[in-house]
């Protein structure tokens, strides 16, 4: 889990039979070993994804025929279905997106009908690399896993570290004797643990993304926020009697810095924060008031006194603001986006109810009173 963002792992997918070169990033917990030798995948980025490598050829379930996915200079989202036997080639495939037919760009390339689904979903067109440029790409990915490789050491040894107030608290300092004893030391090592990987998140992220993680002052960031609802739409700034804040200024604050200033140190953060995120006791704390204060904590900008939090993941913390009156049903809220080897960082602002398996990513306005299920959302329009 910790290690899921280096392309060592492509060795492992060579070895289980996957047709894969080592510029690619692939996730591997979507590939299942069963599958892998079925799947080729050239100069892409694919995030977590569901495929299905058998067709089934008679009404009765009973024949099913076996065709491989080919991937090939395409970005695929998170949580995206493959059918059995398609082809993406130079295309951008959106999260959550069901791909049924194959996706070729228009621009070189015969393009096939896909499914309408597939096609409202798909946008953009990737350029693959000239042969001129393979030696530097090699290069570029050469010293980009060597730093991946160093983070990771050092990630490793800290994560390590944080352990030990947990182990100095239960085997010096409470020492327990009976299961009564050992129940309540256990909670409190635990809340321990969870404290400590709160510091440690806010210290890689001040790493990560500089002082910015420290975050805006609340006055400069409202008054952006004024400003920005008022030349949006004056009508917005009296929607609730209670004050809401309008989105921030997404323009200006892409400008100041749109990417990470190290996109390995980003990578081996964000799979810390992954990590983390699934051992820690916070999801105790999901539908109470205590997240709110949480979430303010790891520097999220919590505005208003009721939030209501109830997962799934969160990233970019700095990068991420809720309005008054929120509801976050399980839904995926970053304040970053990436296409194959770009970047994109952003805030993120959401507000009203947010329902389940929601995809909200940088430079993302929410200001509808209901959003969702199962949506996309890029900008201030849902995809």
């Amino acid at each position: 889990l910790v290690t899921c963002n280096s392309r060592l792992w492509n060795i492992a997918l060579m070895a289980h039979g996957m047709d894969i070169d080592m510029i690619s990033k692939v996730f591997i917990n979507g590939c299942t070993p069963s599958k892998v030798d079925l799947l080729s995948i050239k100069r892409s980025f694919v995030s977590t994804f569901a495929c299905d490598v058998s067709e089934v050829l008679d009404e009765e379930g009973g024949c099913h025929e076996h065709k491989s996915i080919t991937i090939a200079d395409s970005s695929i989202g998170f949580s995206v279905v493959l059918d059995a036997g398609v082809s993406i080639n130079k295309s951008v495939v959106p999260p959550q997106t069901h791909v049924s037919s194959n996706l070729v760009n228009e621009d070189d390339g015969t393009p096939q009908q896909a499914h309408q689904h597939d096609a409202d979903h798909a946008c953009g067109g990737i350029r693959p690399r000239g042969d001129d440029d393979d030696d530097d790409n090699w290069r570029h990915q050469i010293l980009h896993e060597l730093q991946v490789t160093v983070y990771y050491v050092l990630n490793l040894v800290l994560l390590f570290a944080s352990l030990m107030p947990s182990y100095e608290v239960w085997m010096n300092w409470c020492k327990p004797q009976t299961s009564l004893d050992a129940t309540a030391v256990l909670m409190l090592c635990l809340i321990v643990q969870t404290c400590v990987w709160i510091l440690t998140l806010r210290l890689l992220g001040l790493m990560t993304y500089g002082w910015q993680s420290l975050g805006a002052s609340s006055s400069q960031h409202g008054h952006a926020i004024e400003t920005e609802l008022k030349t949006r739409n004056p009508r917005d700034a009296t929607v609730t009697a209670t004050p809401s804040p309008s989105p921030p200024d997404r323009d200006h604050d892409s400008r100041k810095r749109n990417a990470p200033w190290n996109v390995p140190l980003h990578s081996v953060y964000l799979g810390f924060s992954f990590a983390v995120q699934l051992w820690w006791i916070l999801p105790l704390l999901w539908g109470t008031p205590m997240m709110k204060y949480a979430m303010i904590t790891l520097g999220c900008d919590v505005r208003g006194r009721r939030l209501l939090y109830f997962g799934n993941r969160l990233y970019d913390f700095h990068l991420l603001t809720f309005a008054d009156r929120t509801i976050v049903d399980e839904s995926h809220v970053t304040g970053h986006y990436g296409v194959l080897q770009s970047m994109t960082l952003g805030r993120c602002y959401v507000s009203g109810v947010l329902h389940r398996n929601c995809f909200v990513m940088a430079n993302s306005v929410v200001r509808d009173e209901q959003s969702g299920p199962n949506r996309v959302i890029l900008g201030e329009e849902q995809t």
